[in-house]
């Protein structure tokens, strides 16, 4: 079941692990898009 939860999200992730993470736990919702920007750290 999907849930409607913003139309748009902006998503961080660091590696492709945390994009694996990521997608996982907003798969239960519906968006009508999602931007994702990779992010460095210091």
């Amino acid at each position: 079941m999907s849930t409607r939860f913003i139309r748009h999200v902006l998503v961080p992730v660091a590696d492709q692990e945390d994009a694996r993470t990521t997608a996982r736990i907003l798969e239960p919702y519906e968006f009508e898009r999602i931007t994702v920007s990779h992010v460095v750290e210091k």
